[in-house]
């Protein structure tokens, strides 16, 4: 995923986030990502994922939160009924 992870992929990125909290277009019950990895509370997530990356998608050390956040976008898109 290192090569897609550019300003135009971040952008992309923020703005989906931006625009669930914007909607409240997020579940409201906790979301697990993975089998050892759950989401209590999807409003506070998307919103520290959002300002975090803003300021820091550049530095490699936050590479994984990209990509999490990625994963999650994916699981809500392509699985509407996790939303």
């Amino acid at each position: 995923m290192e090569e897609k992870i550019t300003k135009e992929f971040i952008d992309g990125l923020l703005q989906w986030g931006q625009e669930r909290l914007d909607k409240g277009d997020y579940p409201k019950e906790t979301v697990r990502v993975n089998v050892s990895h759950s989401i209590p509370d999807c409003h506070v997530y998307i919103d520290a994922m959002v300002h975090t990356l803003a300021l820091h998608w550049e530095n490699p050390l936050f590479r994984p939160m990209v990509e999490e956040f990625d994963e999650f976008r994916h699981l809500l898109t392509d699985h509407p009924a996790a939303s």
